[in-house]
């Protein structure tokens, strides 16, 4: 998919300490009630790489990987 508006730079915004405490709930209660929430393992992703984020070094990348749903 392509995309007709100029290339514009991606601002990161860090959530607060609270934002982030109401979304950990959040996931544990997805995880609660779907163990193997694929949701819930992006999130978790994007936590660990807020909580190791250095103001002063630019947010990881999250590596690739390749997920098989099954059911």
């Amino acid at each position: 998919m392509t995309s007709d508006r100029p290339f514009q730079e991606q601002t990161t915004t860090i959530p607060s300490p609270s934002d982030l405490r109401q979304i950990k709930e959040a996931v544990r209660e997805l995880r609660a009630a779907s163990p193997r929430s694929v949701l819930a393992d992006l999130v978790e992703d994007k936590i660990r790489a807020i909580e190791g984020w250095h103001p002063m070094t630019p947010l990881p990348l999250p590596a690739k990987q390749t997920r098989w749903i099954s059911q």
